[in-house]
């Protein structure tokens, strides 16, 4: 089945959607997008320019990976133009390390899943800030070495969670750390893919409820 963009899709009002940075593509708010790369570059060309969007437009962008990449976010992102000391000061910039959410693997519980966006949404719009803009780096999910229904499961529950609160998030997968027949699954659960620069509509997307019914069967 053929990717196709969100421009050739449907022609996407400026209302109720939000600029993806890294190209002129506008994204429905609500949506939950899945990102592959092979390099530091290629993951560098997507991020920066998404969250950098999300800063001059004065939305509250969070983004969630392990604290020894901290400081590489912060170095890039300067590099990108943006202030950070300024925008983590005021808050529009959060960095939050999933162990420090999660745990580790006997800790992992997906209630707490819901629990924690339902904390990132509060604080975003407590500070009166548009929307809340996303960035999940899943490579701390590789290092757990999770169940694979317990990946899909915390990736749907995000899905519910954009679509009640009108949010728009990245999750980042690294082809290195993932492979197999988890990218297949990963792709269901996600509407939107970056393909070559571009948001375009996943043609493998299941939606929730009915992933959730295939999955009980098994």
């Amino acid at each position: 089945m053929p990717m196709v963009s969100l421009a050739q899709k449907s022609a996407i009002q400026h209302e109720g959607s939000a600029c993806l940075g890294c190209s002129d593509d506008r994204i429905p708010l609500g949506s939950h997008i899945c990102w592959f790369y092979r390099s530091p570059a290629e993951r560098e060309a997507v991020i920066f320019p998404f969250l950098k969007a999300g800063i001059e437009t004065q939305e509250h962008c969070h983004y969630m990976l392990e604290e020894p990449e901290h400081h590489w976010l912060k170095t890039g992102l300067q590099r990108h133009g943006v202030d950070v000391a300024a925008v983590i000061s005021s808050g529009q910039l959060s960095i939050s390390d999933p162990a420090g959410l999660y745990g580790s693997e006997e800790e992992f519980d997906l209630g707490k899943n819901s629990r924690i966006w339902d904390e990132i949404y509060t604080d975003s719009h407590s500070d009166s800030y548009k929307m809340l803009r996303l960035v999940k780096d899943m490579s701390w999910m590789a290092r757990l070495m999770l169940k694979e229904e317990m990946l899909l499961e915390y990736e749907i529950g995000l899905n519910y969670h954009l679509r009640k609160k009108q949010g728009l998030a990245i999750c980042q997968y690294d082809l290195t750390k993932f492979k197999g027949d988890i990218v297949l699954d990963i792709l269901k659960v996600h509407p939107i893919i970056i393909w070559g620069g571009m948001a375009v509509r996943n043609p493998f997307y299941v939606e929730p409820v009915v992933l959730q019914a295939q999955n009980a069967k098994h």
